[in-house]
This record gives C-alpha cells, sequence and structure tokens, in this order.
C-alpha cells in the first residue's frame, strides 16, 4: 500500500502594535507499507515538513505562567524545516503484537528555546544577569525563543502479549538522542 501526501500552508501573525509576519509552508511525504505474511508487516515513510513559528515563539515578551519563567520571542524566525525518514516493523499474531520502530529527523531552523542565564524579579519587574530579589525562588529564569540546526535519531518497541480474560501483557520503551 502507497501513500502519498501534499500540503501547502499560509500563516499571518499579526501582533497588536507589531510588523506583521507572513510565512508560507510546504510538505510532502510518501509511505509504503509491505504485508511479508499474514502476520508480518513492514513499513517504511519519508517526509519533508515545513512549520512556520507559532506567535508566541515570534512575539513573546514577558512572564509565563504555566512554565514558571520570563520568555522572550525573536520576529527574526524563519520556518522550521525537516527531513524525516521512518522504519517499521509489525508482527501481529495470537500469542503476541510485537512493534519496532526507528527514525531519524533532522532540522533546519529547529525553534526551541535557549536558557538565557538571566533572571527577572517579578516584584521589581526587572530582568538581571542575577536575581535580585530577596528570596531566589522569587526569580524566574529567563529563556529566549531561537533556531539552530538539529538532528533526532531513536528507535522504539512495544510488545503486548494476551494473557486470557480479556487482560493482557504490555511493555513498551524509547529511546531518541537529540543533538
Amino acid at each position: 500500500t502507497w501513500e502519498f501526501g501534499l500540503r501547502v500552508g499560509q500563516d499571518r501573525h499579526d501582533p497588536d502594535g507589531g510588523d506583521a509576519r507572513d510565512f508560507d509552508t510546504f510538505s510532502a511525504s510518501v509511505s509504503a507499507l509491505w504485508e511479508l505474511a499474514e502476520a508480518q508487516k513492514v513499513k517504511f515513510s519519508l517526509s519533508s515538513v515545513q512549520r512556520a513559528p507559532a506567535p508566541e515563539e515570534l512575539f513573546s515578551n514577558g512572564v509565563h505562567v504555566a512554565t514558571q519563567s520570563f520568555e522572550r520571542g525573536d520576529d527574526s524566525l524563519d520556518e522550521e524545516s525537516s527531513i524525516n525518514l521512518d522504519l517499521g516493523y509489525h508482527l501481529h499474531s495470537e500469542r503476541l503484537d510485537l512493534r519496532v520502530e526507528a527514525f531519524v529527523n533532522r532540522y533546519s531552523d529547529y525553534i526551541y528555546q535557549a536558557i538565557t542565564g538571566e533572571f527577572f524579579d517579578p516584584e521589581l519587574e526587572l530582568l538581571a544577569p542575577f536575581c535580585t530579589a530577596d528570596d531566589e525562588d522569587e526569580c524566574l529564569p529567563g529563556l529566549q525563543w531561537a533556531a539552530d540546526d538539529a538532528r533526532f535519531a531513536g528507535r522504539e518497541f512495544e510488545l503486548t502479549v494476551p494473557v486470557g480474560g480479556g487482560f493482557d501483557i504490555g511493555a513498551f520503551g524509547d529511546l531518541v538522542r537529540g543533538e
């Protein structure tokens, strides 16, 4: 079985009192699924994906209550682009269900939050290279949205064994290495 996909996107972020940013993105994918035997399948997928930065990645400039940090955006960020390869094997029988996958994702302009080493004192509303509050727990770490090249590679597995009475025993795990 073969599948193909295409997506074209247009995003416009227009903040109050700021300059609007427009992004045109394009993504394409191809995948295949081969049945080796009645209970065994192999899959392969290759994709090229672009993602426009989110508004908070571009325009943040303040306290983020949920993460207890002070975030700054970067309005010069470009689209994040990736090339992704995924290989997998699936064995499904009456005695067990086994899935094994491996993947590699290479990014250009991967968007992430960098720790700046600065601290924000909410009482004084001051961002400084050191905590200025009387109690250090009151200071929030400074984070800066940024972009750089990145690579993620990993493996995943899942094993399920039926034990009867509608119950299964299962194990799963994954390992991801990012650079």
